[in-house]
């Protein structure tokens, strides 16, 4: 007789995350042949995305950029994780 197809179904549930402002602190790095669209990730934070095209930052103008944006993003430069603003709609930062 044989076994009978089963049908399995999941359902995943999403919560919505609302959007949070990003910055991007050595964009000048990230776009080094001028080739990055920005433009999606942009849309993903509502056009809350801001990118600064200094390539090689300092840790004091990396903490400036970061106030008032949940997301930092940065490309080979080191983050001074204590210099970083906190307190509520700030993630804590972790190594990655």
């Amino acid at each position: 007789m044989g076994t009978p197809d089963r049908t399995v179904s999941y359902i995943v549930k999403r919560r919505a995350m609302p959007p949070a402002a990003a910055v991007v602190v050595n964009a000048g790095r990230l776009n080094f042949d001028g080739k990055l669209d920005l433009t999606k990730l942009a849309n993903v934070c509502n056009g809350a995305l801001t990118a600064h095209d200094e390539a090689t930052p300092s840790p004091e103008a990396i903490a400036s950029r970061s106030e008032n944006h949940s997301i930092v993003i940065s490309k080979e430069v080191p983050v001074a994780v204590n210099l970083l603003p906190v307190g509520p709609g700030y993630i804590v930062p972790h190594d990655c």
